[in-house]
């Protein structure tokens, strides 16, 4: 008669056994601990999301296998930053250790220009969790003036790749200069 009621007893406390492993494995997958960044490409703001002046936060988990990003996977985000941030995640090696899911957060703001963001977007790494990149946006036309009569008709005597691009002081590209036909690159236009 015992073993009819131990094996009932058994089968009556298997499940909350089971549901408490089942609880300790989740909380370890949401709160692991996440590895040391071995090494990684530096996160850019994509172009055109500078242009549409769309900015936002990205969440994007990421599953290794004790070396390098193997999966991605975007949580929430706008598209075009989605793509960018789950592109940058993929490049991610770590120092060794055991497989693991963790959430990346992604913040990509767009600022006035100032003294601090002059020479191009800023990448502030808090890792292995979070990154932030500040940008300024990128101009769809041209703010500045027409260029002087006289230098109209010198850009159109002589065509050349960097006819038409206005320049500030001391003959450095202004925003302008950003704007190329076909790939777009910041501050060069390469033919």
């Amino acid at each position: 008669m015992t073993k009819p009621f131990t094996v009932a007893a058994a089968l009556l406390l298997c499940p909350v056994m089971l549901a408490g492993q089942n609880k300790a494995g989740a909380d370890q997958q949401m709160n692991p601990t996440p590895p040391s960044v071995a090494a990684a490409a530096v996160p850019l703001y994509p172009p055109l999301a500078r242009m549409a002046r769309i900015e936002g936060t990205v969440h994007v988990k990421v599953t290794t296998d004790g070396h390098k990003v193997v999966a991605t996977e975007p949580e929430d985000g706008h598209k075009m930053l989605t793509a960018a941030a789950e592109s940058n995640a993929k490049t991610w090696e770590f120092a060794a250790h055991k497989p693991t899911t963790f959430i990346i957060t992604y913040h990509y703001k767009l600022v006035a220009e100032s003294r601090e963001n002059r020479y191009g977007p800023t990448v502030i790494l808090r890792l292995p969790t979070e990154v932030e990149v500040i940008a300024t946006p990128i101009a769809l036309s041209d703010p500045s003036p027409d260029p002087s009569p006289q230098k109209k008709q010198q850009s159109e005597g002589s065509p050349s790749h960097e006819s038409g691009h206005a320049t500030g002081a001391g003959g450095w590209p202004t925003q302008r200069s950003v704007r190329c036909v076909g790939l777009l690159k910041l501050n060069s236009c390469n033919p």
